[in-house]
C-alpha cells in the first residue's frame, strides 16, 4: 500500500472511531459538561440545543472541499468549538489534512487549520483513555 492511501485509510479508521464514540450519550454528557464549564468561565452559558442545520453532514463536506479548492472531504463532525455549533471537515489534498469549519445554517465555511494525522491520532488517543477512565 502506497504512503498515501496508508494515511488516507488510517484517517478513514479515525473517523469511524469518532463516529462511534460520538454515539455514546456518555460520551456526549461528559463532552457537554467539560464544555459547559468552559462555557461558564467565559461567562457564556451552554446553549439549550443546537441549532437547526440547513445543511447536511454531505453538503458542508461539498463547502469544505471548495474552500481548500480540491481534495477529499471524508469526515464531517457537528460539534460545539469555541461558542458555537459548527461541522468540523476533514479534507485531504496534496498530502496535507486540514480541518474546515462549516457553519450548519448559513452553510458558509469559517476558520479553516491545518491537522496532522499524528496530532488527530494523539488527539484520538488521549480521547479513548479519558472515555475509558470515566467508565463509559
Amino acid at each position: 500500500m502506497n504512503p498515501r492511501k496508508s494515511v488516507l485509510a488510517t484517517l478513514v479508521v479515525l473517523g469511524a472511531i469518532v463516529v462511534t464514540l460520538a454515539a455514546r450519550p456518555a460520551f456526549a454528557q461528559q463532552e457537554k459538561d467539560e464544555d459547559e464549564k468552559s462555557e461558564k468561565s467565559a461567562g457564556k452559558a451552554w446553549p439549550p440545543s443546537a441549532p437547526k442545520a440547513t445543511i447536511s453532514p454531505v453538503q458542508a463536506m461539498a463547502v469544505a472541499k471548495k474552500k481548500m479548492g480540491g481534495g477529499t472531504a471524508f469526515q464531517a463532525t457537528f460539534e460545539f468549538d469555541e461558542g458555537h455549533w459548527v461541522y468540523g471537515v476533514m479534507v485531504v489534498k496534496g498530502h496535507k489534512i486540514s480541518e474546515v469549519e462549516i457553519d450548519p445554517v448559513s452553510g458558509k465555511a469559517l476558520d479553516t487549520e491545518a491537522v496532522s494525522a499524528e496530532g488527530e491520532a494523539k488527539e484520538m488517543s488521549e480521547l479513548l483513555k479519558k472515555v475509558a477512565a470515566s467508565g463509559g
